[in-house]
């Protein structure tokens, strides 16, 4: 089971974050697969055993690509606009349950 502690560390944050079921829904469009391989090739942190078609998958690399403030554009910039909101809304104090399983 997936916890928050003060000792968790990055890769640990953007697992549990990016597993939230609030992503299920996150459209995956014809293509994108590749793009979010590409994407957490040249990521900070490694993702283990990625699902490149996997809406949880792609908001890590999403969450990823805002920290290294690269610049994405059309479905992809709104798509992490939406991640990045509810990513943060997650780690707040009172939402924060939702995200630990």
């Amino acid at each position: 089971a997936n916890s928050l502690t003060p000792k968790t560390k990055v890769k640990g944050l953007l697992e549990i974050v990016s597993a939230a079921s609030e992503f299920d829904t996150l459209p995956m469009r014809p293509g994108e697969e590749n793009v979010v391989e590409k994407m957490l090739r040249h990521a900070p942190v490694a993702v283990d055993k990625p699902r490149y078609c996997d809406p949880h998958t792609k908001v890590n690399a999403l969450l990823q690509a805002h920290f290294s403030r690269e610049r994405l554009s059309g479905d992809l910039a709104n798509d992490t606009r939406t991640s990045v909101k509810e990513a943060a809304r997650l780690l707040q104090v009172g939402g924060l349950k939702n995200v630990l399983h």
